[in-house]
């Protein structure tokens, strides 16, 4: 398991801009498991490729293969994938030796990752914005895991609907329900008994209709 902390220390120092110092590592092969949804296949792509080229050019004789899991449904691929990762997880498989997971899992994965606080120095860990890490990669006061990247969520809003009954874009949940509800109460009146309140992870594919109030964008 060291070996893999090895690994991922010279993963991070070449990405932050610290002075790399030689390690031993035992393995040929480093293999991660990431779900991949629409366009963010190049970060693993980038990450794969740019440490591989690293370690050719400092001759550590490793390879970085990371296999993707595409979402061609993103809810069921999404739900397969944390199947998956969970189960590999707490039977202790040797799989795979890194996982790419979304934050909502933290407090699930983390009896079952290494504390990085132990391995890797503090100057380096003080690098990242703390914020993030206390929020999205901190459980049991143990750091389980490294922002490989930070997404933007986006509400879209149906102005067609929200200008025909004078109502302004939502700025908290409890407004998004009750400007809904309003809606779908007043549209059901013109017989619209197909409208949708609110429509979840919208992947680039979808697009705004008279039939969506709010479309939330991951």
């Amino acid at each position: 398991m060291i070996k893999i902390l090895r690994f991922i220390y010279l993963i991070f120092f070449a990405y932050l801009g610290s002075y790399l110092v030689p390690v031993k590592v035992n393995a040929d092969t480093i293999n991660g498991l990431a779900f991949c949804m629409d366009g963010m296949y190049e970060l693993f792509t980038f990450l794969e490729s740019e440490f591989n080229e690293f370690s050719k050019n400092n001759n550590l004789n490793i390879t970085l293969s990371i296999n993707l899991l595409l979402n061609i449904n993103s809810t069921s691929s999404l739900t397969s994938y944390g199947d998956t990762a969970d189960s590999l997880l707490k039977k202790n498989s040797n799989k795979y030796d890194i996982f790419f997971y979304d934050s909502l899992y933290t407090q699930d994965y983390e009896p079952y990752l290494l504390d990085f606080s132990k391995y890797i120095p503090k100057e380096s860990i003080e690098k990242y914005n703390q914020d993030i890490l206390n929020q999205l990669c901190k459980y049991n006061n143990r750091l389980v895991g490294f922002p490989a990247r930070i997404g933007y969520n986006v509400l879209y809003s149906n102005k067609y609907l929200l200008d025909k009954y004078h109502k302004d874009p939502p700025k908290t949940w409890d407004e998004l329900i009750s400007t809904s509800k309003y809606i779908i109460e007043e549209e059901k009146k013109e017989n619209n008994t197909n409208i949708v309140a609110y429509n979840g992870l919208y992947n680039g594919k979808l697009y705004i209709n008279k039939y969506s109030i709010f479309v939330f964008s991951i």
